[in-house]
């Protein structure tokens, strides 16, 4: 077969190859991610918040964020993931998020290592002071245990072969 030959295919099967290619990325998101099952996978570690950063609108598209603060016995910056923003108090922190205000962070066991390296950022899963909860463990838990990837990369194949058989039977 030569080149035409596999631009022709390609081009035929774009929505199914498309499908195929974006469902086996999200299935291998699933299957990668670090394991959080429960509160014994995480460790409490504090320190006073020396200085924070929400950077909104960022990025080529400009619909990216970044969340980070630095404890000032830690050399290394603590973020909240982009998937648990919405479970962020983000008001509440930065109406109390003064510096030399002590923070309790939970982070995950499998991340200790990182603390302390300048040039890494540790993931923040819990987040609170002695007043208040900026972040909520058991929240970030279930929503990192829901199979959200899983479906959809399962949807999209279902999608992708559906597509294929619609091309190949010339249906459309």
């Amino acid at each position: 077969m030569n080149t035409r030959g596999i631009f022709k295919l390609l081009d035929k099967y774009f929505g199914a190859i498309f499908c195929l290619i974006f469902a086996l990325g999200l299935l291998y998101m699933h299957f990668d991610k670090p394991k959080l099952k429960s509160e014994k996978d995480l460790i409490v570690v504090s320190g006073i918040l020396q200085s924070y950063s929400f950077q909104d609108n960022m990025g080529w598209r400009k619909n990216g964020k970044r969340y980070t603060f630095r404890l000032k016995n830690y050399s290394n910056d603590f973020q909240i993931s982009a998937n648990h923003l919405d479970l962020f108090n983000k008001i509440g922190f930065q109406a109390k998020g003064t510096s030399g205000n002590e923070l309790s962070i939970k982070i995950m066991k499998d991340q200790k290592d990182l603390l302390n390296s300048p040039n890494e950022r540790v993931l923040a899963i819990s987040i609170k002071d002695l007043e208040k909860e900026y972040l909520n463990s058991r929240n970030v838990i279930l929503k990192e245990q829901g199979p959200m990837e899983l479906i959809m990369g399962l949807g999209l194949i279902f999608a992708g072969f559906l597509a294929f058989i619609v091309k190949y039977k010339n249906l459309v």
